[in-house]
């Protein structure tokens, strides 16, 4: 053979995955990689590429190899441990996620790429293959065992056999739960949910659910838009789950009303306040750890976070957030359970 390629990178693995975390980073540094800060490396990781960008707050977890000629991963991305990534190009927008024991890998050439867009997430036992361009809009989530193909044969194209090289794009807002098989050459829309244990070998449009075995449309105009009114409801009811979760993990809860809105007072060994408000208000004194949450699209609103002491805003209409908190970051995971997720403004 004139290429040869190692599957398994033995002399990184052994030299530099097995080094701390700190130690990793500071060699990579050296080699040209850009690294940024608060990035982690778990313990038997390898990162090898040409053109290497790792931003703010990535975490990579154990035993997970990386290797492609140009990485670039975003803000916050969480990339968990036994994950297998050999492609030429990869790129990963902030706030992504790749669970454990996903397979990225299979027949290259110069185009093979993956690219996922901000809040993306890729589920335990997921197989893509991208031989040629995967790419994912913002906001897509590939349920586990789901399997992506850009590439397809065996037996020989000169006697008449099928042989498939062709990319798969997703638009934004696309959920593929689990077990769903996605072939060559599939473009799908945006707003799209695809039903369990599909087999997409089509385009689908816009704005549907689609499933079966081939995925066929069973429903258009897709989502439904709710009212104001049924949006606060849920709202409440979500508060009303957080309050539970909370409770359930040994937090006492005090709660007063506010002009339109609610703060709530959550203690353990410290206190963390969480603050409700629908329409622009000015806030009295908020604790150290707190999270304004609010449900107005108010441009005013933005000065609350400026002029006062609050620690992080979540905009639930903008789908936005600003500034960090243990409270703020505790709740906001609880909303990424309800699909709810927003762009970073810092």
């Amino acid at each position: 053979m004139l290429i040869k390629k190692r599957k398994i990178p033995l002399r990184e693995l052994v030299f530099l995955g097995f080094l701390p975390s700190f130690l990793k980073v500071w060699l990579y540094r050296n080699k040209g990689y850009r690294i940024g800060k608060n990035v982690s490396l778990g313990l038997g990781s390898v990162i090898i590429g040409k053109n290497v960008e790792i931003k703010d707050n990535t975490k990579i977890g154990f035993l997970t190899l990386i290797r492609a000629g140009k990485i670039a991963i975003g803000r916050y991305v969480t990339i968990g441990s036994f994950i297998y990534i050999d492609t030429e190009e990869l790129e990963i927008g902030e706030d992504s996620e790749i669970r454990e024991y996903v397979y990225v890998a299979g027949l290259k050439t110069p185009e093979s790429k993956l690219k996922l867009g901000k809040r993306c997430g890729i589920f335990q036992y997921c197989f893509l293959n991208p031989t040629k361009p995967i790419i994912l809009g913002d906001d897509c989530g590939i349920g586990g065992l789901s399997k992506l193909f850009t590439h397809g044969s065996f037996l020989s194209k000169l006697e008449g056999y099928p042989v498939a090289f062709a990319s798969i794009t997703l638009g934004n807002n696309v959920w593929i739960p689990w077990d769903v098989f996605i072939l060559p050459g599939v473009t799908i829309g945006d707003n799209v949910v695809v039903g369990a244990g599909s087999i997409i070998n089509r385009d689908i449009p816009s704005n549907c659910i689609a499933a079966g075995n081939p995925a066929k449309v069973v429903k258009e105009n897709f989502p439904t838009a709710l009212s104001n009114q049924e949006k606060n409801a849920l709202l409440m009811e979500i508060f009303s789950e957080f309050e539970s979760h909370m409770k359930h993990n040994h937090f006492q809860l005090s709660k007063t009303s506010i002009p339109d809105g609610f703060s709530a007072i959550f203690r353990n060994s410290d206190r963390h306040q969480l603050i409700f408000v629908e329409k622009y208000s000015k806030l009295s004194r908020t604790l150290a750890d707190s999270v304004l949450v609010l449900n107005t699209s108010d441009p005013r609103a933005e000065k609350i976070y400026q002029s006062s002491n609050v620690a992080m805003i979540i905009s639930i209409p903008e789908k936005e957030r600003i500034g960090t908190s243990l409270i703020g970051e505790e709740f906001y995971r609880f909303l990424s359970r309800y699909g709810i997720r927003c762009d970073r403004l810092d």
